[in-house]
């Protein structure tokens, strides 16, 4: 992408992706930490979203919010909404662009809760049918085993970290309208930065 800018002369636009590209190994990488600052990874996952965007020949819009500016603050375990965005491109967007050239969307959320932190990825893709919606649900939930020809990888391993630090109360659910679109919700418990990045003591 890079070189196919320089090539048409977009110098600007160049100079532009290489800075993203860079901010977004370095958010991704984060010293080795495990817990980032929630405000790192909405700048991660803006990052992600601007190079796909790019990548796909701006093909659809993104959109993000932060009802709650405080929350910025506070930690949450890194690269946890990178899946859920990219499951709303590649299997929500991509595949409705293809069909019928709908501009797709996607829409990030983040909000307070009592409780907690919720980030809602949301699009207008082709969404996901009421048999393997409930099939997904069940498999987050614990309740079946993900089947061979749908792992699920991505959305598990997100839902265990997230139980693992927060309890069996937090994690994701989905909801999803066929032909409409599908929405992913995460929601995590208040985490302070200090909590998991202190200096570990010696043994």
């Amino acid at each position: 992408m890079i070189i196919g800018q320089l090539e048409k002369e977009h110098t600007d636009e160049a100079i532009y992706l290489i800075e993203t590209l860079g901010n977004f190994f370095r958010l991704s990488l984060s010293q080795g930490r495990e817990v980032v600052q929630v405000g790192s990874e909405i700048e991660h996952v803006r990052n992600y979203l601007y190079i796909q965007q790019l990548r796909h020949g701006q093909g659809y819009q993104y959109h993000i919010q932060v009802h709650d500016p405080e929350v910025l603050s506070f930690a949450m375990p890194r690269l946890l909404l990178q899946p859920l965005v990219e499951n709303a491109i590649f299997h929500g967007i991509l595949p409705k662009d293809s069909q019928i050239g709908a501009a797709g969307r996607v829409e990030v959320v983040v909000s307070a809760a009592e409780d907690g932190i919720v980030f809602t990825v949301t699009d207008n893709g082709v969404g996901i049918g009421p048999r393997e919606l409930e099939e997904i649900n069940q498999i987050l939930s614990g309740e079946v085993e993900a089947p061979a020809d749908r792992p699920c990888f991505g959305l598990q391993n997100v839902q265990k970290r997230v139980q693992l630090i927060f309890g069996p109360e937090y994690g994701l659910h989905i909801t999803s309208t066929l032909g409409e679109g599908t929405k992913t919700t995460l929601k995590i418990g208040f985490m302070k930065s200090d909590e998991f990045n202190r200096p570990k003591e010696s043994v």
